[in-house]
């Protein structure tokens, strides 16, 4: 009987600390593979395995975070797993990212800033994978580099090193759309790389 109650409590708990975190979580994956059965497999997976190791999570840690380490981890055996099989090709974003990520907003500047916003996905999705993630990790889910740290597995120096790399090849990307959009008649008027 005391092994029912301690997988009860197990199990209340990690619904009381983890759950809550899924959308968010389901979104970064969503946004790392590029569509959402591989996005809805990595957070299955990822889940299974965060509540098989649930009773190493030390108290006082960030559970989100955590989740974040875990999801990273299942992504690497998932590209490993998938690569040798055959070549993985990130897509830009598109239906059914946009009815996953965005709302349908009816006003012309509402629907100006949904075109924005889209662009910087598309870049976001179409930068290498080794980029894609501290991108994501720091300007979308905001963490600081200690947490970018923690949750890669690597130093801080590494950390700003891909972000500023990440940032250049996000930069040209986005100078393409704005010219292209007509923002601005020029890249030399945009920023210089």
């Amino acid at each position: 009987m005391a092994i029912d109650t301690e997988e009860e409590l197990k199990t209340g708990t990690f619904e009381e600390l983890a759950v809550i975190h899924i959308d968010s979580i389901y979104r970064f994956a969503l946004l790392m593979v590029g569509n959402k059965h591989d996005a809805q497999n990595l957070v299955q997976d990822t889940y299974l395995r965060a509540y098989k190791s649930f009773d190493k999570l030390e108290k006082g840690t960030n559970c989100r975070i955590w989740l974040l380490k875990t999801l990273k981890d299942t992504l690497s055996k998932f590209i490993q797993r998938n690569t040798r099989n055959s070549e993985i090709v990130y897509i830009s974003v598109n239906e059914e990212i946009d009815n996953e990520l965005s709302t349908n907003k009816t006003s012309e500047d509402e629907t100006s800033e949904n075109l924005l916003e889209d662009a910087f996905f598309n870049a976001i999705i179409s930068l290498p994978i080794k980029f894609r993630i501290f991108i994501l990790l720091a300007d979308v889910e905001k963490f600081s580099y200690n947490e970018i740290s923690y949750i890669i597995g690597c130093s801080i120096e590494i950390v700003k090193s891909a972000l500023y790399r990440g940032h250049r090849l996000l930069n040209k990307k986005l100078q393409c759309y704005a010219v292209h959009c007509g923002y601005v008649e020029n890249q030399q008027y945009i920023f210089n790389l």
